[in-house]
């Protein structure tokens, strides 16, 4: 996803200054890109890019441009509204994967992306975000995890720079950003990482779950705790979550259709 101006404490490369409807450390979204990986194949099999004319659009920034390099020109000529993008997207899932049983998973290159960015996007265009937007990895961390280094920011460029590889050039940011989590997701592949214990979030957008790095154990303990889930029910039960015999179980009725595991 490429908004537009430099935010460099959330990783995302640019945000629309002049949008007064923007808050801070997130911006106007402008670009969609995505791609395919098998995992099991360890090919690319799909990519696509989308240029998205926000609400209210009149013109992009001097500043977006010269960091994006997308013009208004382009903007005008290929932009669409964020509503049909989502279409083509949900439905490539949906035909490809879905329809199919296969099993995908979201990756992205922060939190922002899914947490605020796309959320808030999404519901001034009035589009509901399905399920699959709520579970996803961060590249960032799954590259850490595979090497064993301390959990610091970092650019994708540095990332890139540890593995002595240059970064992609590609008509705009964006395409170059989606290419270089691409190349991250691949090279991880290839020595070994292995996708497992994606992140959650609640139907706020917020995170239910710590992505936990099952080698960071001592004496079979987990060093670095998750949040527990009593702390998103707001019904007050006295122990709700201990169960000493493991004997006892609660059917639950009456839950919407589309309830999750973790919301549950």
């Amino acid at each position: 996803v490429t908004t537009g101006v430099p935010d460099a404490k959330s990783g995302n490369p640019l945000l629309i200054e002049d949008s007064p409807s923007t808050s801070a450390g997130a911006g106007r979204i402008i670009q969609i890109c995505w791609a395919a990986y098998d995992i099991k194949k360890e090919i690319m099999i799909d990519e696509c890019h989308y240029l998205v004319k926000p609400l209210k659009y009149s013109q992009l920034s001097e500043a977006t441009i010269e960091k994006t390099r997308i013009t208004n020109e382009q903007m005008e000529a290929k932009g669409m509204p964020l509503s049909e993008i989502m279409l083509k997207f949900n439905e490539a899932l949906y035909l490809n994967y879905i329809c199919t049983n296969a099993s995908f998973c979201l990756v992205t290159a922060n939190d922002q992306v899914l947490m605020n960015i796309l959320p808030q996007d999404a519901q001034e265009a009035k589009v509901k975000l399905p399920n699959h937007f709520s579970t996803y990895f961060d590249i960032t961390e799954e590259f850490r995890k595979t090497y064993k280094l301390s959990p610091s920011s970092g650019s994708l460029a540095d990332y890139l720079g540890f593995l002595k590889l240059k970064p992609t050039e590609a008509q705009n940011s964006g395409e170059e950003e989606n290419k270089n989590i691409l190349r991250l997701i691949h090279r991880i592949v290839k020595d070994g990482h292995k996708f497992q214990h994606p992140k959650v979030l609640n139907s706020s957008h917020q995170l239910i779950t710590e992505n936990i790095d099952p080698t960071l154990r001592s004496g079979g303990q987990v060093l670095q705790s998750t949040k527990k889930w009593s702390s998103f029910i707001r019904s007050k039960s006295p122990e709700a979550f201990r169960n000493p015999t493991k004997k006892w179980y609660i059917r639950m009725r009456g839950l919407p259709f589309g309830s999750r595991e973790a919301e549950v």
